[in-house]
């Protein structure tokens, strides 16, 4: 657990790989971006461009890389045999050649021997770029070695990269062959993951930190050792501002928090002889409020029930068994009741709905409560069928109130 913390303090959420290859002749980099979340490995993020400033717009900042060269500059060539010294290695497969101005990396499958070489200043001027623009190459692999990585999780004998076709036996690299290079797009299933084959070797780079699975050796842990190593200081000092930041404004944030618990309590006790006086005076003078309404209310409702008593009597007696009512209101409120606003009535009016069952009788009905003392006008509102022997209505008598 803690090692997992450590890898995740150093190398942080993402993990990148980097495959400089050449397509048709034209430079092309192919990148894979992985993402930790939790105890997974996602792809983020595939893309292929053709310089490192697209690169870097593609990555997050001061992201850590792992590059893959595997351009026209990298030289590979297969050597058998039982030698285990790596010089002799390279000398074998390379007579003549002047050791301190190449790279290399060397590939054993069994007794077959996969040795790469690339010139150091190309490395080096690319490795120097990609430190300009804040990304981070902590290592390089040539050619297709990194095949070795991914092919204990493939089941398949022959798989492509995006330069060359590779044969595999039993999970190990049998045969390398750089022109049977194909434009048709293959896909593998890698641990769970859908890997192209452009994309391949750029995924093989991604996983290293995580996998630590690559079996090569060559002359650039020196090289490597020291970009690391680079990097960690970079992350350290980068992590460190950032704890640094958070804990002091955790120190404040407690700081204040103390300060103003006991800034309030002395607020609190200055402030609570003061709000019980002016809460005695607000209730005092809600009171009156209170009453006066309550009187309005008594008044207004006392009025209502006695007029409404006088009137639906009368109606009621001119009322037809054809017509059937559902609402009888005196003076009904124009809105509702709000505790802000006055009581807003309809005053002097009737509303009466309700439905019938003969309009000729409705008519002469309508024509009796006109002919009342105490109505000055009816006005229909709406008179409508709900049916084939049904009539929904609703009207308003005026009263006189003089």
């Amino acid at each position: 657990m803690l090692q997992g913390l450590k890898q995740h303090i150093i190398y942080g959420k993402h993990l990148c790989g980097i495959e400089h290859t050449q397509k048709k002749g034209a430079p092309l980099i192919i990148g894979t971006l992985l993402k930790r979340v939790k105890k997974e490995l996602r792809s983020e993020h595939n893309f292929e461009v053709t310089t490192i400033e697209a690169v870097v717009e593609a990555l997050p900042k001061n992201q850590h890389a792992l590059l893959v060269i595997n351009d026209q500059n990298v030289i590979t060539k297969v050597t058998e045999g039982d030698a285990v010294d790596l010089v002799k290695l390279v000398y074998k497969s390379f007579p003549n050649i002047h050791l301190d101005d190449f790279y290399f990396e060397v590939l054993t499958q069994g007794r077959k021997h996969f040795v790469s070489l690339c010139r150091k200043t190309h490395i080096d001027a690319i490795i120097a770029q990609y430190a300009k623009h804040q990304i981070h190459i902590l290592g390089v692999s040539l050619g297709n070695a990194l095949m070795a990585t991914v092919a204990s999780f493939m089941d398949d004998s022959q798989v492509r990269s995006s330069n060359a076709r590779i044969d595999l036996n039993n999970h190990l690299i049998e045969a390398l062959d750089m022109s049977d290079a194909s434009e048709a797009i293959d896909y593998y299933e890698i641990n769970g993951l859908k890997v192209s084959n452009t994309g391949v070797l750029s995924f093989s780079a991604a996983l290293e930190p995580v996998l630590h699975a690559n079996d090569t050796r060559g002359n650039f842990e020196t090289t490597e050792h020291q970009l690391k190593e680079a990097y960690k200081q970079q992350r350290f000092f980068t992590q460190f501002l950032k704890f640094a930041g958070v804990f002091v404004l955790v120190l404040l944030l407690i700081n204040f928090l103390i300060f103003n618990h006991y800034f309030n309590k002395v607020n609190e006790l200055t402030e609570l002889s003061q709000l019980n006086t002016a809460t005695k005076e607000r209730v005092v003078a809600q009171q009156s409020i209170v009453s006066k309404k309550e009187k309005i209310v008594d008044d207004l409702l006392k009025s209502r029930d006695s007029k409404t008593a006088l009137y639906s009597n009368e109606i009621m007696h001119l009322l037809p068994n054809t017509i059937q009512l559902t609402t009888f209101s005196y003076q009904p409120l124009t809105r509702r009741i709000k505790a802000d606003k006055p009581i807003s009535i309809d005053d002097h009016k009737l509303r009466i709905s309700g439905h019938s069952t003969d309009a000729q009788q409705f008519s002469t009905w309508m024509y009796q409560l006109e002919q009342l003392p105490w109505v000055q006008k009816v006005a229909i509102e709406s008179y409508g069928s709900s049916s084939k022997t049904k009539s929904e209505f609703s009207i308003k008598l005026s009263i006189n109130h003089d």
